[in-house]
């Protein structure tokens, strides 16, 4: 029997395992328990022995096959073997090995006996995760360490659905750590630290350290790190930044948090000027008099000035002004819709279509 010297559950990224050659026979009710791959190491690794890996494919260096986080080669020993693997492509597929421990170049190696097709990544780790959640040990530090493999795998893979599972992992590792040390902060800091440390992604970070914050409102080290993501108390209740700004009412548009009828105005603007030198020759399509009839049942439409438009509608609300190569671009605002006039002719009303970001 091989002797395992560590069972590290950061190795989760394929399943090894091994049984001694004596006996063993080929056919299912004999196969070994598995285990992680990177047990599979050349010091735990006794001559003789028999081996089934499952890994993703590396690369081939003439008769020597490699998978990626295991150091132990795995030795293509016949052409047929060497014919078999040009099936699978390297960093895409991953492998089923079973084989027997020899010695290669005073180093132990595999030398592979069959070759097939392993089962899905996603699978793997799936595999690999209820493995974690039916130990009777505690599950916050080996969720965390699947959650780094799943990591790693997702920055060489580029994998959205791995890096979605790794999300769960994160959440499933910060469960039961609360559950493990429900009263330290400090753990749950260092715990949302590693996070950050670890995807480089500000948004996970900050919802961890928002749940920390529900739990430890007093805490100063947990306000200090909060505030260090740009976090606030807003309504008792520590929210981010962005949170913080809608509540506020704001948008955000070009960069900049703005009011919704600041970026009413400027998409208005942008549309306008769009459509080119001829909306600039702006003619009133009616004779004055047929505007103030118009005024005087409360009606508005493009082509009119800031005095007919006044004598429709009453005083705006509120008056924005943006100026465009000397020019003059106005929205007045009443209630909720805005009224835009370009060097005092109204050019676009609330019944007109809306303008396109």
């Amino acid at each position: 029997m091989i002797k395992l010297l560590t069972r590290n559950i950061a190795t989760l990224l394929f399943v090894a395992s091994v049984t001694s050659v004596c006996g063993a026979e080929d056919h299912p009710g004999d196969l070994p328990e598995l285990l992680t791959s990177n047990e599979l190491t050349r010091d735990g690794l006794e001559m003789g022995a028999s081996v089934r890996v499952i890994g993703k494919y590396k690369e081939r260096i003439d008769a020597e096959l490699y998978l990626f986080d295991c150091p132990v080669p795995f030795l293509l020993a016949t052409r047929k073997l060497s014919r078999d693997v040009l099936e699978f492509t390297p960093t895409q597929d991953n492998l089923e090995l079973h084989g027997t421990v020899v010695e290669h170049y005073g180093e132990p190696a595999i030398k592979i006996e069959r070759i097939g097709k392993g089962p899905d990544d996603i699978s793997m780790f799936r595999r690999s995760l209820e493995q974690v959640q039916d130990s009777d040990e505690p599950k916050a530090t080996p969720l965390f360490a699947l959650a780094k493999q799943l990591a790693v795998y997702h920055a060489r893979e580029d994998n959205t659905e791995i890096f979605a599972f790794t999300k769960q992992v994160l959440d499933l590792a910060y469960s039961a750590l609360v559950e493990e040390k429900p009263n330290d902060s400090q753990a749950q800091l260092e715990f949302a630290q590693k996070v950050d440390d670890l995807l480089d992604k500000r948004e996970i970070t900050t919802r961890f350290l928002l749940q920390i914050g529900t739990k430890f409102e007093q805490d100063a080290a947990v306000k200090a790190k909060l505030k260090s993501f740009r976090c606030r108390k807003y309504g008792g209740r520590w929210v981010t930044y962005e949170d913080f700004k809608v509540a506020e009412g704001l948008v955000f548009h070009r960069d900049s948090w703005m009011l919704p009828e600041e970026k009413h105005l400027l998409v208005a603007l942008a549309a306008f000027l769009r459509r080119g030198e001829s909306s600039l020759l702006l003619l009133r399509k009616r004779t004055e008099r047929e505007y103030e009839i118009m005024a005087s049942s409360g009606r508005a439409e493009p082509g009119m000035n800031r005095r007919e438009v006044h004598a429709a509608l009453g005083f705006p609300d509120n008056v924005r002004r943006k100026g465009s190569d000397g020019r003059e671009f106005d929205q007045w605002s009443y209630d909720n819709e805005h009224y835009y006039f370009f060097n005092g002719i109204l050019v676009q009303a609330p019944t007109d279509e809306k303008p396109q970001e």
